[in-house]
């Protein structure tokens, strides 16, 4: 079978582009610019480059030139940088726009019409709706905001001095829990909230909380609640013990009837004064 006859070219002038620290031959022919065709697809990097040229390049895009060198002045295959546009545009190969831009400088040529359509970006960039103009707020609307808002936070602030403040002797109570303190005498919690053993005795009795008899009993109201004391001595003495059930149950009824440990008397007046004791 008769070989077909190449196609061969002379150049007018031939200039080396550096791209990417990389040298790429290139020809003037018939004032287009034509790249050695495997240099130019160390970039596009299409497998089978030559015979995808011949399928998709036109005639007059390919050719062979000689590589203009006093030794081995040997025949190169050459692509026209029209062809490489449309192989970058194909593959999406942005480098390949880039080197083409570089050649056309280094010979001093306009840039291309096509070039701005042709660039292939790598990352599109993100197009981001422009805000919504803001509406004039009806000055009569903002005023009732305001009071809304005003009012809001009165109730807020209400709320929060209606709810019960934290006990710093409950807390004690349950930490003593913890650490296996599980009962303390009558007169302990006499001196937890400031009096006398005879004086504590007596206000309970008034309140009706413990029999008016020798022995602590615990009335109604504390044995339905789960009040509990450890009746190991038969007398009224400082011995007599409460459990942290019992001291809590207790710290709940005098708290309901204005009476407060000493510890969270304290608490209320670091509270008011804004002061540490």
């Amino acid at each position: 079978m008769p070989t077909k006859a190449k196609n061969i070219q002379l150049a007018t002038k031939r200039q080396d582009v550096k791209y990417g620290g990389v040298v790429y031959r290139t020809f003037l022919i018939n004032e287009k610019i034509f790249f050695v065709a495997s240099e130019a697809n160390s970039i596009l990097r299409v497998g089978n480059f030559y015979q995808y040229v011949n399928n998709h390049a036109y005639a007059s895009e390919k050719c062979h030139v000689y590589n203009g060198e006093v030794k081995n002045n040997y025949l190169k295959r050459v692509v026209s940088e029209s062809a490489l546009r449309r192989f970058a545009k194909t593959f999406k190969v942005g480098d390949m726009i880039d080197l083409v831009e570089a050649a056309r400088a280094a010979y001093v040529m306009p840039i291309a019409k096509s070039t701005e359509s042709d660039r292939v970006e790598s990352v599109k960039p993100i197009e981001t709706a422009k805000p919504a103009p803001v509406a004039s707020v009806d000055p009569e609307l903002k005023r009732m905001v305001e009071r809304l808002q005003a009012s809001n936070d009165a109730l807020k602030a209400m709320v929060a001095k209606l709810q019960p403040k934290p006990s710093g002797y409950v807390d004690s109570l349950q930490r003593q829990s913890k650490n296996n303190i599980t009962a303390k005498t009558t007169a302990q919690v006499a001196a937890d909230y400031g009096y006398s053993l005879a004086e504590f005795k007596a206000k309970l009795v008034g309140f009706g909380m413990i029999e008016d008899n020798e022995m602590i009993e615990l009335s109604g109201s504390l044995a339905r609640q789960g009040c509990d004391i450890l009746k190991n001595y038969p007398k009224i003495t400082d011995e007599q013990l409460w459990t942290i059930k019992g001291q809590i149950t207790l710290y709940e009824l005098l708290a309901a009837k204005g009476v407060e440990p000493l510890i969270d008397k304290l608490n209320d007046i670091e509270t008011v004064y804004n002061i540490s004791i």
